[in-house]
């Protein structure tokens, strides 16, 4: 995977870029985003990218003054300038810094620079640019992450997960949390979900935003914020400006997260429609599966969500813990096998997932208050 910069000023132009091209067909990942050229080569040292794509006229240090800097460090790295006719002058100034190429803003499409992103793939492909591939961080995974630390021990849950995710920071001293809805009451696409997140980093920052899903976003700041309510009003304007959708923000302070914060992030996942997906991918995941000998952390996994996680969501939205729907369902099975087949109990125990005969009675008597041989002929297990 390819490390990928883009310096610009413009937030707008930035964030379109960002999220209008598909990086992974190009085996790309977008690490470092800058305002300025002085951000952009702090970024650079900090983040060594093979692709840059960079503005000319900015504020601090122009491009021109931040390719220079950057070709006195690596003269490997591939550099696509996008600029204005009226940036002639300042690219005379890099006509020797080896830019790969010059994109112009007022005409440029993206589908012109995924052609030079892909020529720029084949050469990456077949020349060595000294430079180790780093593997991007999967929102995924740190989404999966950072709701397992909610369901953990705090602080030293909190180290050990910044420890893989160098974007979170050191510690949470500040938290926010943003609900996003359309006016229209239609869900959020990915893209808006994208910008928001874009917006909320860049009006905050120091911080690192994570989107558990496309309407709830929550924010970590390793700094306390003077002026929470400010800061959110800001933010929310920031984002209504662009979009139709309504922001609603609550803040907290926190040394660390006790369990009311906890239970207050939790009940903003928890209330939030996209999550019911996974319990209709684990309801059919149990229905295919219950003959098999199958736990809580295995339909978790298949869910892909942790299972601490899972056990919470899972019975908020079922209202059964997942052992007792499970044991509901099979002992539902066994019910219909023992009316209409001559099976014996044991062939019907290992038939519904229950490898121990005794273990299957014992479910069996609690839920119907028979054993399964005195079920079966009672009136109620006739056929």
């Amino acid at each position: 995977m390819y490390n990928v910069m883009i310096v610009e000023d413009e937030l707008m132009v930035r964030i379109g870029i960002k999220n209008s091209v598909k990086w992974a067909e190009f085996d790309m990942n977008v690490v470092a985003e800058a305002e300025n050229g002085y951000e952009g080569f702090q970024y650079f040292l900090q983040h060594r990218p093979e692709v840059i794509i960079t503005d000319i006229r900015m504020n601090l240090m122009n491009g021109t003054e931040m390719i220079r800097k950057i070709r006195e460090t690596d003269k490997d790295c591939f550099i696509i300038v996008i600029s204005c006719l009226e940036d002639f002058d300042l690219l005379q100034d890099i006509v020797n810094c080896q830019i790969f190429c010059y994109l112009l803003k007022a005409t440029m499409k993206i589908s012109d620079l995924e052609d030079m992103l892909r020529k720029i793939r084949k050469k990456l492909d077949s020349e060595s640019t000294g430079f180790p591939k780093a593997e991007p961080e999967k929102e995924c995974d740190l989404d999966a992450a950072f709701r397992q630390w909610l369901q953990s021990d705090g602080d030293a849950a909190y180290a050990g997960l910044a420890d893989r995710y160098p974007a979170l920071p050191p510690h949470p001293k500040s938290l926010f949390l943003y609900r996003a809805n359309h006016q229209q009451d239609s869900p959020l696409s990915d893209l808006h979900a994208r910008f928001i997140s874009d917006i909320l980093v860049r009006m905050l920052p120091h911080s690192a935003t994570l989107c558990p899903d496309g309407s709830v976003f929550v924010q970590l700041s390793d700094r306390l914020i003077e002026d929470p309510e400010k800061t959110a009003a800001e933010i929310t304007s920031a984002v209504t400006k662009y979009l139709n959708v309504e922001i609603l923000c609550s803040h907290k302070v926190s040394g660390h997260l006790e369990d009311s914060l906890k239970e207050d992030i939790n009940s903003y996942l928890l209330d939030s429609m996209p999550y019911q997906k996974h319990i209709d991918r684990a309801l059919a995941y149990i229905q295919r599966s219950y003959r098999k000998d199958i736990s809580l952390s295995d339909a978790a996994a298949y869910c892909g969500i942790s299972p601490n996680y899972f056990s919470l969501l899972f019975k908020q939205k079922t209202g059964e813990s997942f052992t007792k729907y499970l044991n509901r369902l099979r002992i539902e099975k066994a019910k219909m096998l023992l009316s209409q087949t001559d099976l014996y109990i044991y062939e019907i125990s290992d038939s519904i997932g229950y490898g121990d005969l005794a273990y299957f009675s014992k479910i069996f008597k609690q839920q119907t208050g028979l054993s399964p041989s005195e079920w079966r002929s009672s009136p109620a297990g006739r056929p």
